[in-house]
C-alpha cells in the first residue's frame, strides 16, 4: 500500500513539474512597458489591423483626382503641375508605381511650362521616392544633372535640392556594405544638410538637418535636442519630414538609453505612417526591433515585423531587405525553439498520463480477474459471472474509445511535429542562403528566395494540409456534416477538400471553439468566422442542437 501511494505521489509531482514548465514557456517574459505606451500600443494595434482601409482610402483619393484631371481638359498647365506635385507628395511612400506616374507627369508638365526653377523642382522632388525604393543611382544622377549653383535658380530651389540630396546620400550610406563608401556618402549628405541649414527658412527643418549631421558624426547626445525641436516645429501636414523627425527622435532616445521615450516616438511614427498609408518607412521595423531587443517582447515584435514585411511587399521589398535580415531570422529561431520545447514537454506529459492510465487499467483488469476467480467458487457463480461479463464488455468499449482517442492524438502530434520540422528546416535554409546572397549583394536573388518561400507556404497548400489532417482524424466528417444541414447547404464537390464552413466546424469538433483562435488558424477575420457560424447554424436541420451534434 505504501509503495502504491508513493507511486501516486511521484506521478503527481512529475505532472506538476511538466505543467509548470509548459506554463512558464507560455508566460510573457517581456520587460514592463509604461501604461501610457501600453495604451498607445493598443491604439496602434487597431490601426495596424485596419491598415488596408487607409490604403484603399488613399488609392480612392488618387484615382478620383486623376479622373478629374482626365475629364477637365480646361485646367491650366500650372494647376495641373501643382496637383501632380500634391499627388506625388501623398504617394511617394505609399506606392512606387503611383509615385512614378505622378513624378513623370510633373516633370513633363514642368518641361512644357519651361520655367527653370519649376523644372529643377520637379526633378528634385522626384528623387525622394527613388531613394525610398533604393534606386540611389537614378536619384543621385538626377541631382548631378542639375547645376544648382547656377544663378537661374532661386534659394527655394536650392534649399529643396540640398535637403533631398542630403537625405538620399545618407540613405545610400546605410545600404552600402563597406565603411569607406559609408563614410563618403555620409560626408556628402552632411555637406548637403549644412548648405540646407544655411538657406532654409523653417526652424523645424533646419533642426532636423542639423540633427542628422550630428548623428552621422557620432554626437547623438547633441542631436537629441535638435530632433525634439524638429518634432515640435514640423507641422502635421508635412507627413514625410515629420515621420523622419519622429523616427530620428525615437532613435536618439534609444541610443541615450531612454527606452520608454524611444518607444513613445517609434509608436507615434508608426501611427503616422499607417494613417497616411506610408508603406516605405523603416519606423515600423525600428519599432519591432526596439520591442524585441529592449523589452524582450517577442509577441509584439513579431506583430509589427509582419506589418513591416507586408508594407515592404506592397511598396517593393528591395528597401526592406537590410532590415529584415537584422531581426527576422533571430525572431524565427526564437519562436521555433520555444514551439519545439513546448511540443516535447506536451508529448512527454501525454506519454506519462497514458502510461499511468495503462498501469491503472492493468491493475483494474488484474483485480477483475481475481474477483471472477473468487466468485466462481461461490454459489452465485452464474449470476456474478454475467455481471462481470457485462462490466468487462463495458471496459472493452472504454478501452476501444481510449485507443481511438490516442490514435487521433498521435496523428495530430505527428503531423504537428512534421510541420514544425519542415518549417524549421526551410527557414534555417532560407536564413543561410539569404545571408550569403546579401553579402554578395545579390538582392534580386534574395527577393526570389522570399517569393519561393511564399509560394511553398501559400494559403491554398496550408488549407489542403489542414483538410488532409482533419479527414485523417475524422474520415466520415463530410458525410456527417451533410447529414446535419439542409440539402441545399450540403457539399457535393471533392470529398477530400473541405469548405470554409466545414473547416471551422472541424476545428470546433477538435475542441477549438474560440472565434479569435479559429480566425488565427484559418487566417480569416474574426467577423468572417462569426458570420460563417451564424449562417451555417441557420442552415442546420436543427439549429438549436447543431454545434452540439458536430462535437
Amino acid at each position: 500500500m505504501k509503495y502504491k501511494r508513493l507511486q501516486y505521489i511521484l506521478f503527481a509531482i512529475v505532472v506538476v513539474i511538466i505543467l509548470a514548465y509548459i506554463g512558464m514557456m507560455k508566460i510573457d517574459h517581456s520587460k514592463p512597458i509604461s501604461q501610457q505606451n501600453l495604451r498607445e500600443l493598443a491604439i496602434l494595434k487597431k490601426l495596424a489591423e485596419n491598415r488596408q482601409y487607409y490604403r484603399d482610402s488613399l488609392q480612392a483619393y488618387l484615382d478620383s483626382v486623376m479622373l478629374d484631371l482626365h475629364k477637365n481638359t480646361q485646367y491650366s498647365q500650372t494647376y495641373r503641375y501643382n496637383l501632380n506635385r500634391q499627388l506625388l507628395a501623398k504617394s511617394q511612400m505609399y506606392s512606387f508605381d503611383n509615385a512614378n506616374h505622378f513624378s513623370e507627369r510633373m516633370i513633363s508638365i514642368a518641361d512644357n511650362i519651361g520655367e527653370p526653377n519649376r523644372m529643377a523642382e520637379a526633378r528634385i522632388l522626384s528623387t525622394f521616392y527613388l531613394s525610398q525604393a533604393c534606386l540611389f543611382v537614378e536619384s543621385i544622377d538626377i541631382f548631378r544633372s542639375i547645376d544648382i549653383e547656377s544663378p537661374i535658380y532661386n534659394d527655394t530651389t536650392r534649399t529643396e535640392y540640398y535637403l533631398y540630396a542630403g537625405i538620399s546620400y545618407q540613405r545610400k550610406a546605410v545600404y552600402v556594405n563597406d565603411s569607406v563608401n559609408r563614410a563618403k556618402y555620409n560626408a556628402l549628405g552632411n555637406e548637403m544638410f549644412e548648405k540646407c541649414v544655411a538657406l532654409h527658412p523653417e526652424e523645424g527643418v533646419k533642426a532636423l538637418a542639423q540633427g542628422r549631421i550630428l548623428e552621422r558624426e557620432g554626437k547623438m547626445h547633441e542631436a537629441l535636442p535638435l530632433y525634439e525641436k524638429a518634432v515640435a516645429s514640423i507641422p502635421e501636414e508635412e507627413i514625410t519630414l515629420r515621420s523622419l523627425a519622429l523616427s530620428s527622435l525615437a532613435k536618439a532616445y534609444k541610443m541615450e538609453e531612454r527606452s520608454e521615450d524611444g518607444l513613445t516616438y517609434y509608436i507615434k511614427a508608426t501611427q503616422l505612417n499607417i494613417i497616411n498609408a506610408m508603406n516605405s518607412s523603416i519606423a515600423v521595423f525600428d519599432l519591432a526591433e526596439h520591442l524585441y531587443y529592449n523589452y524582450n517582447n517577442e509577441r509584439e515584435a513579431t506583430r509589427y515585423m509582419q506589418v513591416a514585411i507586408e508594407n515592404g511587399e506592397y511598396f517593393g521589398m528591395r528597401s526592406s531587405i537590410n532590415h529584415i535580415d537584422r531581426i527576422v531570422p533571430e525572431l524565427a529561431r526564437s519562436e521555433s525553439a520555444k514551439e519545439i520545447r513546448i511540443s516535447v514537454a506536451t508529448i512527454l506529459l501525454f506519454v506519462l498520463i497514458l502510461t499511468f492510465l495503462g498501469r491503472i487499467l492493468v491493475t483494474h483488469i488484474q483485480s477483475s480477474k481475481r474477483i471472477i476467480e473468487y466468485e466462481e467458487e461461490t454459489k452465485t457463480q452464474k449470476e456474478e459471472k454475467e455481471n462481470l461479463d457485462a462490466a468487462n464488455e463495458q471496459l472493452n468499449t472504454t478501452n476501444q474509445q481510449l485507443k481511438e482517442q490516442n490514435k487521433v492524438k498521435d496523428i495530430y502530434i505527428g503531423r504537428l511535429l512534421e510541420q514544425n520540422s519542415e518549417l524549421s528546416a526551410t527557414f534555417t535554409e532560407f536564413a543561410i542562403k539569404a545571408e550569403q546572397k546579401c553579402k554578395k549583394q545579390q538582392y534580386d536573388q534574395v527577393l526570389q528566395l522570399i517569393k519561393n518561400i511564399n509560394s511553398n507556404f501559400n494559403r491554398k497548400e496550408q488549407y489542403a494540409w489542414l483538410d488532409e489532417l482533419i479527414l485523417s482524424l475524422f474520415p466520415d466528417f463530410v458525410e456527417e456534416f451533410n447529414s446535419l444541414v439542409v440539402p441545399e447547404a450540403r457539399s457535393t464537390g471533392d470529398s477530400k477538400q473541405l469548405t470554409p464552413a466545414m473547416r471551422i466546424f472541424a476545428l470546433i469538433r477538435l475542441g477549438i471553439k474560440d472565434n479569435h483562435q479559429i480566425a488565427r488558424i484559418l487566417n480569416y477575420s474574426y467577423n468572417t468566422i462569426l458570420n460563417y457560424r451564424v449562417r451555417t447554424r441557420g442552415l442546420a436541420l436543427n439549429p438549436a442542437t447543431f454545434e452540439a451534434a458536430i462535437v
